[in-house]
């Protein structure tokens, strides 16, 4: 089944499972530990309330690959989180519940393109992002750059573990990771 919007921007709602799903990646549903890396994009109980909202060019929903694949300037938002790329990929499963009725599971979500996470004044972007629904755990990849106010990370892969609220940025080869930290001035 293939949705094609071509250049016009769409708008519309999605289903409950895309939304429980994207609630829990960046937009806060999976609960936070620490305020930390990890904790920098939706620790907001109001956000968790909030309904998902995906804008892109084109939806195209693989059934047999249980795949919803989002393309063409992605924007999803939920409350003040938002996130953008070139595509994401949403990967379901069903699961039977009770007699009749079976359940949709999300269990991973790729962000490719360009990917932007942005709440208030912090702001993530990489090249690529993963999230594993069953374990709470998420990988940004390839030139990532976090801020903060004046504050910034930089590195080439980071991990972080929704769960717990640990995080890790990792360098390269070629390159290191930076933390540039401006102190606030005293008033």
């Amino acid at each position: 089944m293939i949705w094609n919007f071509g250049s016009m921007r769409q708008k519309f709602n999605i289903s409950l499972a895309l939304t429980i799903a994207l609630s829990s990646w960046a937009f806060g549903a999976v609960p936070l530990q620490a305020q930390s890396i990890s904790g920098a994009f939706g620790n907001n109980k109001r956000d968790a309330a909030a309904p998902v909202r995906i804008e892109a060019n084109m939806l195209e929903v693989l059934q047999r690959k249980k795949q919803a694949i989002f393309t063409g300037n992605v924007i999803a938002t939920r409350g003040t989180v938002r996130l953008r790329s070139s595509r994401l990929v949403v990967h379901y499963i069903e699961r039977r519940a009770g007699t009749s009725k079976s359940k949709t599971e999300i269990t991973r979500l790729d962000a490719t393109g360009n990917v932007v996470v942005t709440n208030g004044n912090k702001r993530a972007t990489g090249q690529w992002a993963k999230l594993f629904m069953r374990t709470g755990k998420v990988t940004m990849g390839d030139q990532v750059v976090l801020t903060e106010n004046k504050n910034i990370i930089r590195g080439s892969k980071l991990e972080l573990d929704l769960k717990t609220g640990k995080s890790r940025m990792l360098g390269s080869n070629r390159s290191r990771v930076l933390g540039i930290f401006v102190p606030e001035p005293v008033r």
